[in-house]
């Protein structure tokens, strides 16, 4: 066998240990690591996650391996091999959150955090059209510029309490008042006001929005439909051609040499030379 192979096995739970061979998918792991405790709805009833996150962590675990065993390769001519699990990977993600358990302590409750539903500037709010809508930052100042505007500064001091219980009048306060209104009549009330706030839109409403049109994210080549990569390099100034999709849906033509930013320009020259020499 070539010493110099780095070979990286992805699974469920690894290869050793008792449930080397238990068969699973992403739902599965979340649900044996503890994640699906808190991916539940307002009756504490878990849902099934929107987000295959222990498919996502593996990959991503897997990728920074094998760029570590290459790096180690190059100066030790010595290859690998990478055993990666779906729940080792999965499992750190939770430290934010179940802080109290890791500490041996007790489980997180969904109702208490201020991160998955105890705070009321972190919330999902039905809109009056059956739609909804999310505030998503907790900072104070978000709080005091939505309550000052809507004329309740009496709450600004709930927004400041810890989540859980003591928020819930405040809670109250914003679902009835988000349902006087439409989603669309809300996005355009907030679009002046220092908030952390978005309608909540299907993918089909996200991927006519300007935003993506303006990154060039989706792309269509030869006839397919594909989303661009999200990591862009400086030293890279020309893309692929393609074109992207306008709001209307409609196949728009783009420009795929971008300029380079005036900053960029000394170091875009050294970069040159240096690729030059070799």
């Amino acid at each position: 066998i070539n010493p110099r192979i780095v070979y990286c096995s992805i699974s469920a739970f690894g290869q050793t240990g008792a449930l080397a061979h238990h068969p699973a998918h992403d739902m599965v792991v979340q649900a044996l690591a503890g994640f699906m405790s808190v991916n539940d709805g307002s009756d504490g009833t878990p849902v099934v996650p929107g987000t295959p996150a222990a498919d996502m962590a593996a990959s991503t675990t897997a990728l920074s391996g094998v760029l570590m065993a290459l790096l180690a390769r190059q100066r030790t001519g010595q290859g690998d091999y990478l055993d990666v699990a779906m729940f080792d990977s999965l499992l750190p993600w939770c430290a934010h959150i179940a802080g109290s358990a890791i500490a041996g302590g007790a489980s997180p409750r969904s109702s208490e955090q201020r991160s998955l539903g105890g705070a009321g500037f972190y919330q999902v709010y039905a809109t009056s059209d059956g739609r909804h809508v999310v505030l998503g930052g907790r900072e104070i100042k978000f709080a005091r510029a939505l309550l000052t505007a809507l004329g309740r500064e009496d709450m600004i001091a709930l927004a400041e309490q810890e989540a859980g219980p003591v928020q819930a009048p405040l809670i109250a306060f914003l679902r009835e008042t988000f349902a006087t209104r439409t989603r669309d009549e809300w996005t355009a009330w907030f679009a002046d006001k220092d908030v952390a706030f978005a309608p909540v839109l299907d993918f089909r409403e996200a991927l006519d929005e300007p935003h993506v049109a303006e990154r060039g994210l989706l792309v269509e080549a030869d006839g397919r439909h594909q989303i661009a990569p999200p990591i862009r390099f400086s030293s890279r100034r020309v893309r692929d051609s393609g074109s992207i999709r306008s709001r209307a849906g409609k196949p728009v033509s783009i420009s795929t040499r971008k300029p380079v930013p005036k900053a960029l320009a000394a170091h875009d020259v050294r970069f040159e030379a240096f690729r030059a020499g070799g």
